[in-house]
């Protein structure tokens, strides 16, 4: 503030002797919480080597105690304002660079309070030049007494400086802000809180170290200072800040912060994102308030990895109050149930058998009604209670795998959601394994779902969460297959009994003109296979989807195209209507997954014995998956092309005819004795070259894979050529 803003009236003698003495004095005004620069006299700016009054009023108004010593600025600071706020005698020594000094000078500050001829109370301050600082000397009798004050004054004043930062704390900044919003209002103008987040703050800690980030966060404080003026900014704590400021210009504002940020130490700066709340002259609302609700608009950024702002809109706060609901209740919820747990089902493509169950939660609220998860599951994430939502899940599930045994029905398996949280605030593998084995259900009937994205937090930490899983007999997926950037980095590393493909890749399907989206898929789905991994899609909504996931290889299918998510009690009745066909024997989960598990896009899958050279020179082999059941024949899996080459030659619709009714022109005892040919060989197959009796060669290889322990059907697979003489 110069002479000119001030709202104090001076004579011009006295103007003119305080402003051009050579003593080093200056006076202040105390006004709206804050210290205001009113005179500085040349000799100040002379000790302190300032150039202009200009750039002395600017330091002294945004920045005091900028150049003091880091270990004395919130000391300094905090008598300033006792002094100045609440009257007595100031007198603090302090070390501080100059712009004359090449070392830090030591500066010995007295003042009192003066009261002008109109009432104003001003503070009056002189400086006094003690030396250059020297914490190497041994007979330093000023650092002798400089220490003992320092020492006193550390006990005499409450802080209102953060100490890495030197930016007021949460609770000064709350008093300037106030003073600064009324003053404003006064003035006719509106201000802002702007609330600022370092994006990956842990990560760089963890990259860098401590120092480095404590460095890190000084450098962003500093522009936060200079951009907006010291005492109108704070930092809330962690890697959290805000700032008052008037609602001008805003947008350019932030985005000149977001640009120096980049640089810092050595432009190894972090992204920064801002939630904005401008202050509503209609609503007056503490401080305190408006930054929270700040921090609401800047916490909808949260998934974008970039510098980006976001304003306060009025949903948010709605939102807020739910959140606050949900977070008050969760405890409530499970003890009094209102969250239900629904099942889903997966189903074996080979068979049309629900084979799993995926378990769901929804919240369904006396007051709120019907939550989905998308609205509760974000909320507990964040809060870390999720922990107690997913052994809840589990704990529901285990009841209806109970419930199915005393019905009489087939225990199906059940697949349960783990999220990052579960491995951070409790050892997740050991609640989960105490209860199933206190429901005294099988491990193998639990699979436990972990998305990518939790697996990329703590790479090492979680493979060592998942092996334990997998040496306990649980079976370990992996969700929301191909949803980051670091999906083969993870699949290489870590060990799975199964991926789930993201529902973004059917969404994707739907609208895809170009067919990137199913090449996408199909390479995919084959490198899935070619690593031995089983694999589900989700979010199957139409038949058209269900049968491109046939043809190329896909294991098990879950979506709407079969059923939503429903209670225990109407899943008998729908698993055997409509697509379904029933339930899997559980005893036969083993011969469908190894059924499964045949990549029909690797003809090594059938001539790993040494039988390479019989398909040599065939650029695409038609493929198939048969079983032989006392002496009926169907086909479980193909390929594409072995689809229409059944059509095309022998015109055979493999979707819906039944191999055993058909006549095909040959004795289908051929058929059935080649298959068996391959179970009388040691290496457990066998070559067909036949010509049939309408002018056809068939040529094909044939591999036994699997036998079921309940029926003692065989699967073989199967990769052949039909030839017209």
């Amino acid at each position: 503030m110069n002479l000119e803003e001030s709202s104090v009236v001076y004579t011009e003698e006295m103007l003119e002797a305080m402003q051009h003495t050579d003593i080093p004095v200056a006076v202040y005004e105390y006004r709206d919480s804050r210290v205001f620069s009113v005179i500085i006299s040349d000799g100040f700016c002379r000790l302190f080597g300032f150039k202009s009054k200009r750039d002395a009023y600017d330091l002294m108004d945004n920045n005091m105690f900028r150049g003091a010593h880091p270990d004395d600025v919130k000391r300094v600071s905090d008598a300033s304002i006792d002094f100045a706020a609440k009257g007595g005698i100031y007198n603090v020594i302090y070390r501080t660079h100059t712009l004359v000094d090449s070392d830090m000078a030591i500066v010995h500050a007295k003042g009192n309070h003066i009261t002008t001829e109109d009432g104003k109370d001003l503070c009056m301050v002189w400086y006094t030049h003690e030396g250059i600082y020297d914490s190497d000397s041994d007979d330093n009798m000023l650092i002798d007494a400089f220490s003992v004050k320092l020492d006193e004054d550390s006990h005499l004043y409450k802080s209102k400086y953060d100490n890495l930062t030197t930016l007021p704390n949460m609770t000064y900044f709350y008093e300037l802000a106030e003073a600064g919003r009324s003053s404003m209002r006064a003035d006719g103008k509106n201000g802002a809180i702007i609330f600022f987040d370092m994006c990956g703050m842990k990560g760089y800690n963890r990259a860098f170290g401590y120092a480095l980030g404590d460095a890190l966060l000084h450098s962003f404080a500093k522009i936060l200072a200079k951009t907006f003026s010291n005492e109108n900014c704070c930092r809330i704590g962690q890697d959290h800040f805000a700032v008052f400021t008037e609602d001008t210009n805003i947008e350019q504002v932030i985005e000149t912060v977001f640009n120096e940020a980049k640089s810092i130490n050595n432009n190894s700066g972090l992204p920064v994102r801002a939630g904005i709340y401008v202050d509503d002259p209609k609503e007056h609302i503490e401080i305190s308030a408006a930054c929270d609700r700040a921090k609401m608009a800047c916490d909808t950024l949260q998934d974008i990895s970039e510098s980006t702002y976001e304003y306060f809109y009025g949903d948010l706060l709605v939102n807020e109050q739910n959140r606050n609901y949900i977070v008050k209740n969760i405890d409530r919820a499970i003890k009094e149930e209102w969250i239900q747990v629904y099942f889903q089902p997966i189903v074996r493509v080979s068979n049309g058998l629900v084979c799993d169950e995926e378990s769901l939660s929804r919240w369904n609220d006396p007051v709120k009604g019907i939550m989905s998860p998308g609205q509760f599951v974000p909320v507990l994430e964040e809060y870390k209670l999720i922990y107690k939502l997913d052994l809840f899940v589990l704990k529901k599930t285990l009841e209806k795998m109970k419930r199915q045994e005393q019905d009489g029905r087939e225990v199906i398996s059940g697949s349960i959601n783990l999220s990052r949280s579960d491995f951070e605030v409790c050892d997740i593998v050991e609640e989960v394994r105490k209860c199933v084995d206190e429901a005294n259900i099988p491990h193998n009937k639990i699979n436990i779902e972990i998305t990518e994205s939790t697996v990329g937090r703590n790479f090492e930490y979680m493979k060592d969460q998942i092996d334990r899983f997998r040496s306990l007999g649980f079976k370990v997926w992996m969700d929301d297959f191909g949803s980051g950037y670091s999906t083969l980095d993870v699949l290489q590393k870590l060990d799975f009994d199964l991926i789930k493909f993201d529902m973004e890749f059917m969404r994707q399907f739907r609208f895809d003109n170009t067919g990137k989206s199913k090449i996408i898929i199909t390479e995919l789905m084959k490198l899935a296979s070619s690593l031995g991994v089983d694999t589900i899609t989700e979010g199957v909504e139409d038949e058209s989807q269900a049968e491109f996931l046939q043809e190329i290889g896909c294991s098990k299918i879950q979506g709407f195209y079969y059923s939503r998510p429903i209670p225990y009690e109407q899943t008998e009745m729908i698993y055997n209507t409509g697509l379904m066909n029933g339930v899997e024997d559980p005893r036969e989960n083993e011969y469908y997954n190894a059924i499964g598990m045949v990549n029909l896009f690797d003809p090594s899958e059938i001539t790993s014995q040494g039988h390479s050279d019989f398909f040599k020179n065939f650029d695409s082999l038609p493929m198939a998956i048969a079983q032989l059941n006392n002496d009926q024949v169907s086909v479980l899996r193909y390929t594409k092309s072995f689809k229409e080459l059944m059509a095309n030659n022998l015109k055979i619709d493999v979707d819906n005819e039944d191999f055993s009714d058909l006549d095909l022109g040959v004795r289908r005892e051929m058929y059935i004795n080649a298959l068996k040919t391959a179970d009388n060989n040691e290496d457990g197959w066998s070559v067909i070259d036949r010509k049939t009796d309408d002018n056809k060669v068939i040529h094909a290889f044939i591999r036994r894979v699997a036998v079921s322990p309940v029926t003692g059907a065989t699967a073989y697979v199967a990769v052949g050529l039909v030839v017209n003489l």
